[in-house]
């Protein structure tokens, strides 16, 4: 394990990881994210993800085993403040190639989230499809990205199990799967057998858009209690779980 130290904000590093923070066209052009916390990266020294750079304070590699680490960036705390995208920082992060865009969808059910746009959501809701299994996660119009430093971190380490689909209407309607859009006046989700197909979730505060919801059979989960509506994340992890549940008792 080779240990390199950096402590100027001047470094090609340190710009390059700034700039991948805060710079989604950036991120993208360089098919590159950034991911922090000790759990994230134990899990993926352990998992062999495709990690790119580390950078660590000297405080955090005394809490955390990078023994399977080739090289780290040891920075001062002041300097890890000045990169790190999280309020409190965890003293440790690392940069990974993005996965390659999936393409084509399989007999299994999937999830499609209609402009989501809140970071903490759809990583909330990455975590869900991790859990319970879901096919993978389509994303539709302007959404928010699945790799900004706050999805990722909501997302838990999900972010690397999970695969992710860019569609246009068209091609949702070319998978042949059967569509449901989550609405409030809807049929019951639960009389629906949701083992193979496409849930839409929409956004936050304008829900399913009306092209989406022309091709779409709406269903509902009904409560029983007080509050009018849950909030997207919540919805999809519902939802996932009685998918997971369909497989389950189809198989």
């Amino acid at each position: 394990m080779s240990r390199f130290l950096i402590e100027s904000k001047e470094n090609k590093l340190v710009k390059h990881v700034r700039k991948l923070v805060s710079s989604r066209k950036y991120r993208h052009e360089c098919r590159e994210f950034v991911c922090e916390g000790q759990v994230m990266t134990s899990e993926a020294l352990s998992r062999g993800y495709d990690m790119t750079e580390i950078i660590a304070t000297e405080e955090a590699l005394s809490h955390i085993s990078l023994s399977g680490a080739i090289k780290i960036n040891i920075v001062p705390e002041a300097l890890y403040r000045y990169i790190s995208p999280q309020e409190n920082p965890q003293g440790v992060m690392f940069t990974s190639k993005m996965p390659d865009i999936k393409k084509g969808l399989t007999e299994r059910s999937y999830i499609l989230l209609d402009n989501i746009s809140d970071t903490g959501n759809l990583g909330t809701i990455i975590r869900c499809a991790d859990a319970f299994s879901a096919g993978g996660i389509i994303l539709y119009g302007s959404c928010a990205d699945v790799y900004n430093p706050k999805t990722v971190r909501a997302s838990m380490g999900s972010i690397f199990r999970v695969d992710f689909f860019h569609m246009e209407i068209s091609e949702v309607k070319e998978t042949g799967l059967k569509i449901y859009a989550a609405v409030t006046n809807g049929e019951n989700f639960l009389t629906k057998n949701l083992s193979c197909g496409i849930v839409v979730i929409g956004n936050e505060a304008c829900g399913v858009s009306e092209e989406l919801l022309g091709i779409s059979e709406r269903i509902t989960i009904r409560m029983t209690g007080g509050a009018e509506s849950l909030n997207a994340a919540v919805s999809a992890g519902i939802i996932m779980h009685h998918m997971q549940a369909e497989r389950r008792r189809n198989s």
